[in-house]
């Protein structure tokens, strides 16, 4: 009788999973910009002549082709002078998701702008590029959104990440019951 309890109780706790069905976690920019500013805390280095720090993101979300752009706030010391050099970078690409890892990430990084001011002519196209390749390829897999563990559990009930979706604001994250 115990085991036929415990049988019946597996199979309406199984139903139970089923009527669930799937459910949506949101993530709005003002999110995805405080997790990018905390992946972004370290400065970028080129033969240990050029550091680039990039700062202050400002994502913007892109629903044709789930594509993301970025806005951050660049600096970079003066290899000639030392002084520290202020600009922006202007960072493009498209979102994917990775189940294997249950991470949003940057594919196809593309340095739409960068610049530095205060540079002396004669080098600021060189040093604007090479801030560019490095801006580039520090973003390249970047990840944007770690899907949390608290997300892919509820009411027992266990969740893996099947889709995404990327709206005007937000991205949205589609979890079905495993």
């Amino acid at each position: 009788m115990r085991r036929i309890c415990l049988l019946l109780f597996c199979l309406l706790l199984s139903a139970c999973a089923s009527l669930n069905g799937s459910r949506t976690v949101a993530i709005s920019q003002a999110q995805l910009n405080v997790l990018l500013e905390q992946r972004l805390n370290k400065s970028i280095s080129l033969l240990r002549l050029f550091d680039v720090a990039l700062t202050n993101p400002k994502v913007t979300l892109e629903p044709v082709g789930n594509r993301v752009m970025t806005q951050l706030d660049a600096a970079m010391r003066n290899p000639f002078s030392g002084n520290q050099l202020t600009g922006t970078a202007k960072i493009s690409g498209r979102l994917n998701m990775d189940i294997s890892t249950q991470t949003i990430r940057l594919l196809d990084a593309k340095t739409e702008a960068f610049t530095l001011e205060g540079l002396p002519p004669q080098y600021a196209a060189q040093v604007n590029a090479i801030g560019q390749m490095l801006a580039a390829d520090f973003l390249k897999e970047l990840i944007f959104y770690q899907i949390q563990p608290e997300d892919l559990i509820l009411n027992h009930i266990k969740y893996q990440p099947t889709a995404f979706e990327v709206r005007r604001g937000q991205l949205l994250i589609t979890l079905t019951p495993q």
